[in-house]
């Protein structure tokens, strides 16, 4: 049956649009239901929380909902009290005119033009066209107009019947009451028919922005109006926002087929699950899928033939894969390189691989939204590392991440702190699944080029490990820290102590009565702490604050590694400059030597120092000793800073035999070989990639 027939002849006709107390809903039903008296009407309400069910009571399916989601239908009366629809010249009249009409005073409302009208010789009196002028004049001046919720229903209340007179006349009277309008606002109306729409637009010669939001049309088509009136009404048009319409994907490729010139459109809340043809947009740089059901990138494919899009926004969807499983390669598809902004956050990301892959389909990214996705959600996690492995495993050319520019130090240190957790990975597992480990990070290669591989530390073979299991398992049993699975294997006894030449001194200048006697008590000259391995330097530094009761932005962490390099003072360097036959064949490993290392060199040259005199050797000596009373003082003084309750006389003997061990052991080790220390910089690399041991020394130094 004709629609133009139906809307003539039924007031509720199924399509039609209304408004309750300005609740919007779409007529889906109108008949009798089972069961009851008289009719009824069956609604769908823009709000799905507004309804009760889809279109069923007791068991019987007597409409459908167009929304997919909630229960947005309802049944009502035809008798309930409705709102009254408007047309468009009304509702600009009452919003932006009636503000002129409120200003009219007796005081300064001339009812007389200047020029007195003449009709037929006889000249004719006015009364209120001054008012009128100032209306017609603001209207006419409009350059943004915005009817959202006015309940507009189109150019008329009347239909879009063919050769309507009354409908062609109305539209000429809005060209010439708002000709200049550049931006108008539609939303949340009446709308029905795209006829409609292009009535009201087509004279609108300077419109560039047109939002139709949540109107849900019953008939998009304009067969009933003629090919040139379409272009005209959107022949400058170079926004659409087309959100809560709930149109097909087909419908809105019919609808924006012939505005070529279009830059940005906007098809959010439309509920597409999947995008099954191509817009014909060739001028399109900015368009927003928001607020869908897509559910992987590969859905939205044939996007991919857009020549000038720019700017994607995929927000609040439920994309959780790139590619369909089975039924696509990394290289199947891809957007152009002009595609530079991407939003996908508030979606269903749990996994660092889809990461990894968007290169693939986004090659020329430079800012992407990927904030609020399971992936930062994982407890395993904290929110600053999430952040840190997703910029690690993008583009070096990405430049903005979750709305938030990088700086250079921020990449440096995501970058090797990534490489550092792929090298824990590889060490892991057998060097059997070293490619396919290596596959699920695709920028293993390039970040090894830039900062070198990582350190990799494999467990032994499984062969190995079968025909040895009965004695590992006894020695794991008699020392827990050998089992790499149990917990004292992932913890470093860390000795931390305060340099006597600059911490001591800073704590020493403070008079004891301004400190707590908290503080007094957690403050002590030497702490060993059992630390994680996953720990970083920054962990450290807070902790040692915490514990010795200091500032973190005034120390410095100084590892003593227990390694000694020659020093560059003495006669093991010099062999470089030809010293001698001996020394050119002495070589130093590129990791340092060990105490035992170094205790048999020292072997090896101890004859070598025989030929100093006597007087030498003895001055020495009283050097040595005059330093050890030195440092003998020092440290007393601090035993009674921090352990007031300690008498350094009972602790005499101790002292002096420590004391002489260390001068002992510096008088054999002088001008030979000097401690390698590193010093802890706050970064966020694991300190286990760095102490291989169970047990590492801290010194704590003044900045």
């Amino acid at each position: 049956m004709d629609r133009d027939f139906l809307i003539m002849t039924d007031k509720y006709y199924v399509g039609r649009r209304m408004s309750y107390d300005g609740a919007l809903c779409t007529v889906r039903f109108n008949g009798e239901i089972k069961g009851t008296k008289g009719d009824w009407l069956g609604v769908e309400w823009d709000d799905v929380e507004r309804g009760k069910h889809s279109g069923e009571h007791q068991g019987v399916k007597y409409f459908k909902c167009e929304s997919k989601q909630g229960n947005p239908g309802s049944f009502i009366r035809p008798s309930r009290p409705r709102d009254q629809p408007v047309d468009f010249l009304t509702a600009i009249n009452k919003k932006y005119a009636s503000s002129v009409e409120d200003q009219s005073t007796p005081e300064n409302l001339n009812l007389h033009s200047e020029d007195p009208i003449e009709i037929s010789g006889k000249i004719v009196e006015e009364i209120g066209f001054d008012k009128i002028r100032r209306q017609l004049a603001v209207l006419q001046e409009l350059r943004v107009v915005v009817l959202d919720n006015s309940r507009i229903v189109g150019v008329s209340t009347l239909p879009v019947l063919n050769k309507n007179p009354l409908w062609s006349q109305t539209v000429l009277k809005i060209k010439e009451t708002c000709p200049n309008i550049v931006e108008l606002d539609l939303s949340r109306n009446l709308l029905e028919q795209g006829a409609d729409v292009v009535g009201i637009c087509c004279h609108l010669r300077s419109l560039k922005i047109l939002r139709l939001n949540g109107n849900r049309f019953a008939d998009l088509s304009t067969t009933s109006l003629e090919d040139g009136l379409v272009r005209q009404a959107f022949h400058g048009l170079l926004e659409l926002g087309l959100d809560h319409t709930l149109i097909s994907w087909l419908e809105a490729v019919s609808l924006t087929k012939p505005i070529v010139q279009l830059k940005s459109l906007s098809l959010g809340f439309n509920e597409y699950t999947h995008i099954p043809m191509k817009l014909q947009l060739p001028n399109l740089t900015i368009l927003s899928l928001a607020s869908n059901l897509l559910t992987s990138l590969a859905a939205i494919e044939p996007l991919t033939a857009l020549p000038s899009l720019t700017t994607l926004s995929l927000r609040s969807n439920k994309i959780s894969t790139i590619f369909i499983p089975g039924s696509k390669t990394p290289s199947s598809f891809a957007f152009q390189f002009n595609l530079t902004t991407l939003d996908l956050s508030h979606n269903s990301i749990a996994s660092f691989d889809f990461i990894s892959s968007l290169h693939y389909v986004f090659p020329g990214i430079l800012s992407l939204a990927v904030s609020s996705n399971p992936l930062y959600a994982l407890e395993r996690l904290s929110a600053e590392e999430s952040f840190i492995l997703t910029l690690a495993r993008l583009s070096p050319t990405l430049t903005i991440l979750n709305h938030s520019k990088i700086t250079h130090p921020q990449r440096h240190n995501a970058e090797t702190y990534y490489l550092s957790k792929i090298g824990k990975e590889l060490s892991s597992q057998p060097m059997s699944r070293e490619g396919e480990i290596i596959a699920t990070h695709p920028r293993y290669q390039a970040l090894c080029k830039q900062y070198g591989e990582p350190n990799i530390s494999r467990a032994p073979s499984p062969s190995y490990a079968e025909t040895n299991n009965q004695q590992q398992s006894t020695k794991h049993k008699q020392d827990p820290a050998s089992n790499p699975n149990t917990l004292a294997a992932r913890l470093i006894h860390i000795t931390f102590y305060l340099d006597p030449k600059s911490i001591f001194e800073h704590h020493l200048s403070k008079a004891s009565n301004t400190r707590s006697q908290e503080e007094k008590e957690r403050t002590n000259v030497e702490k060993i702490l059992a630390i994680p391995r996953s720990s970083t330097p920054y962990r450290l530094h807070s902790l040692v604050a915490r514990h010795f009761s200091l500032s973190p932005l005034h120390i410095r962490l100084i590892w003593e590694t227990g390694e000694w390099d020659p020093d560059p003072s003495s006669r093991v360097r010099q062999s470089s400059q030809g010293q001698g036959p001996e020394d050119d064949m002495f070589t130093v490993p590129e990791h340092g030597f060990t105490d035992d290392e170094v205790e048999c060199y020292e072997d090896e040259e101890e004859g070598e120092g025989e030929d100093n005199g006597e007087e030498e050797e003895q001055e020495e000596e009283v050097q040595e000793e005059e330093q050890a009373v030195k440092e003998m003082s020092v440290q007393s003084s601090i035993t009674n800073v921090f352990n007031p309750n300690i008498n350094p006389s009972n602790d005499k003997n101790i002292n002096k035999i420590k004391t002489k061990k260390q001068r002992q052991a510096k008088k054999d080790k002088k001008g030979k070989y000097i401690q390698r220390e590193v010093e802890l910089v706050e970064n966020l690399r694991e300190i286990g990639w760095m102490i291989k041991g169970q047990e590492a020394r801290i010194r704590i130094e003044s900045r």
